[in-house]
């Protein structure tokens, strides 16, 4: 007696893409195991250039009541499969291709050598994601293979491992071990089994574990998974990469790429960022965007170059290298106040000690009081020669004093023109009389209007008088 091969149920129903998470729910919510969607971008495509759902469902009776509860518009109807040929259709499809450049990806299936220098992972993806096909996939790898100088000898973390793919690429790429974790616990073995068939099973870990019970962080963290749950993800993710490490993410739409930059790059350092049709692949590095950009601390405070001034009163070096000391007596290294004018004799050649002194006003000119000592000189005898510095420093101060009062006369010039401000505002008042004027001009003509009413009675007794004519 043969054995009866199984029989397979779906509901298929034709909706738009605005309708495709709707009724997505309405045939979950009527007992599907499953749904298929197919577009235009799938091996089967959609009916009528529109999204097809398909359920799957356990028995005819659950797949007919399903039926009958979809709207008419939406043309649902039932489909049967019988056997399991299905299952293998995709594998049809499925041929060695180039992942990424020197990589190769075959099925079990398929008799492959890959060419010299080149690497060929076998992999048979099953109930699992991650076939290598699709361009989020390969986007990963392809940031992988620019990386592999940094893989060298490294761990890696794959969050949603699906099959496996990134880990053993990954793998096969020169890292050193990798760690695979997923929320669906069905692909863990799918996983295990492709480790083994490229020999690389003692090199990783898969399992289902939550990321948040991971304690270990890791060097190279790759995660393809879609927008939304990237970005709810984020602090686990950043939480897990070693600082300066790798964080690569896939998974993510032309239009939603501006959303996780803008939860990342906060946190993050955006090191590669690689397209492929409508799919984005980033890498961010764990370390602060500025940290690199920000000068490194200076001990000397900044000042304005080109100002030639040497700095007063502290031990920096002059700003201008070129110029001279202007002060060579002076042994602790503070080059004191240039002389204003480079290469001026010293006017008072008795002071051993290098000061210049005030030069003299009049050179030449005689001491009015011969006799006296030079005061505030240094070395100078009673009685000795009269210093010809003395009196000129004494002579310019009077024209200093001088000067002041001279500062001050711009003063009440300052003052002067506040009265000529106050004389306009008289001129503003003027008009507000002028505005009041008009308002009798409109009550005279009221009388002109009362005059006719007196008009209108006279005719009254001019009717009276005939009365008389009639008794004669």
């Amino acid at each position: 007696m043969s054995k009866r091969e199984p029989v397979y149920y779906f509901v298929a129903v034709d909706v738009t893409a605005e309708k495709v998470d709707d009724f997505s729910g309405r045939l979950f919510a009527l007992g599907a195991e499953g749904i298929e969607e197919r577009d235009e971008f799938t091996i089967e495509k959609g009916e009528g250039g529109k999204i097809t759902l398909v359920a799957s469902y356990p028995t005819h009776a659950l797949a007919t009541a399903a039926c009958q509860a979809m709207p008419k518009l939406v043309k649902a109807r039932i489909q049967e499969l019988v056997g399991d040929a299905w299952r293998d259709a995709w594998k049809a499809y499925f041929k060695p291709f180039l992942l990424c450049p020197e990589f190769w990806i075959s099925p079990p299936w398929e008799k492959f050598s890959a060419p010299a220098g080149h690497r060929c992972l076998v992999l048979e993806p099953g109930r699992a994601f991650g076939t290598g096909l699709h361009e989020s996939t390969a986007l990963v790898a392809q940031i992988l293979y620019r990386r592999r100088a940094d893989l060298a000898g490294k761990a890696v973390l794959d969050v949603g491992m699906g099959s496996g793919i990134l880990a053993l690429v990954a793998l096969k790429l020169g890292a050193g071990s990798a760690r695979g974790v997923d929320v669906d616990p069905d692909v863990v073995e799918v996983a295990r089994e492709n480790a083994q068939r490229n020999d690389l099973a003692s090199q990783c870990h898969f399992d289902a574990a939550p990321l948040k019970k991971l304690t270990e962080s890791f060097p190279i963290v790759v995660a393809n998974i879609e927008a939304d749950v990237l970005i709810a993800m984020r602090k686990e993710l950043l939480k897990h990469v070693m600082p300066g490490g790798l964080l690569v993410l896939s998974g993510i739409l032309e239009t939603r790429m501006e959303d996780v930059k803008a939860a990342f790059l906060p946190h993050a350092k955006l090191a590669h960022a690689l397209a492929k049709k409508e799919w984005v692949g980033l890498a961010f590095e764990n370390v602060p965007p500025d940290t690199s950009e920000r000068p490194a601390p200076s001990s000397v405070p900044p000042r304005k170059l080109g100002s030639g001034r040497p700095n007063v009163g502290s031990a920096t070096p002059n700003a201008n290298p070129g110029r001279p000391n202007a002060n060579p007596a002076r042994a602790d290294g503070n080059p004191g106040r240039p002389d204003a004018k480079p290469g001026r004799p010293n006017a008072n050649p008795r002071r051993p000690d290098g000061n210049p002194g005030r030069p003299d006003a009049k050179p030449g000119r005689p001491n009015p009081k011969p006799g006296r000592s030079d005061v505030g000189s240094p070395g100078a005898k009673p009685g000795s020669a009269p210093s010809k510095s003395a009196p000129a420093k004494r002579k310019p101060a009077p024209p200093k004093r001088k000067s002041a009062p001279a500062k001050q006369k711009p003063a009440p010039a300052k003052r002067k023109p506040a009265p000529a401000k106050r004389k306009p505002a008289p001129a503003k008042r003027k008009p507000a009389p002028a505005k009041r004027k008009p308002a009798p001009a409109k009550r005279k003509p009221a009388p002109a209007k009362r005059k006719p009413a007196p008009a209108k009675r006279k005719p009254a007794p001019a009717k009276q008088k005939p009365a008389p004519a009639k008794k004669r």
